[in-house]
């Protein structure tokens, strides 16, 4: 089985984009439930 690297790269780039943003999203819901309790 042959992986072309650039098609590898695109993928990994969009999953960290979309890991980042779960994260993100993640962190800015915490803060809403620790301030207004």
């Amino acid at each position: 089985m042959h992986v072309n690297p650039g098609s590898f790269i695109i993928v990994f780039s969009s999953l960290y984009k979309i890991f980042l943003l779960f994260s993100l999203l993640g962190l800015n819901f915490a803060k809403v439930t620790i301030i207004s309790p």
